[in-house]
């Protein structure tokens, strides 16, 4: 892969035909090799964290589309090699939080995603990307489960690592409108 052409995405949009059980069994042992230099890849590039959680439901029985998922992440790793957390000497010392997820992405499964990233100023401190263990009946539903996982991050934030913030946190999640009609 080092004379690859780096990629600037992780994935493509449509992931359809991963899910497709009639596709002929890749080279299983590379993949696992792959896959576990990935996983210890995600502790220090979180961009690549769902991207590999996603791989990780296809170990059993990977196929060629899965290993060329494989490729472009290696190649997007490839693109991104001069980044990386920064941890600037003087900053303002606030947690950020950032909640999200995404309703029944799980095809097979139909399990929605919880993710969220905190900062302590500026600097990347924990992240998280994975599927709910229940499934959800609504949007709404999903976004408060990942609220309070991300907050019961931030709690043992304070609690574990004695952070001592000079403001409040800040927490920003995303919430779907609902209308009066669609009550």
């Amino acid at each position: 892969m080092l004379g690859a052409k780096p990629a600037n995405t992780l994935m493509a949009q449509k992931n359809d035909k991963l899910f497709y059980q009639n596709l002929p069994v890749h080279n299983i042992t590379l993949y696992r090799r792959i896959i576990g230099r990935l996983l210890y890849l995600v502790n220090i590039t979180p961009v690549i964290s769902f991207s590999v959680q996603f791989l990780i439901y296809f170990v059993q029985a990977p196929s060629k589309l899965h290993h060329q998922v494989i490729q472009r992440i290696l190649r997007y790793i490839k693109s991104s090699l001069a980044q990386g957390i920064f941890f600037p000497k003087s900053t303002n010392i606030q947690l950020k939080a950032f909640s999200d997820s995404n309703w029944a992405s799980c095809i097979t499964t139909r399990h929605s995603t919880t993710s969220f990233c905190i900062f302590l100023g500026d600097s990347l401190i924990s992240w998280k990307t994975k599927k709910q263990s229940t499934i959800s009946r609504s949007s709404f539903e999903v976004k408060y489960r990942a609220l309070a996982t991300t907050c019961c991050e931030i709690h043992g934030l304070y609690i574990f690592s004695k952070i001592s913030a000079s403001k409040p946190t800040m927490l920003q999640a995303s919430f779907v409108t609902v209308n009066r009609q669609d009550i």
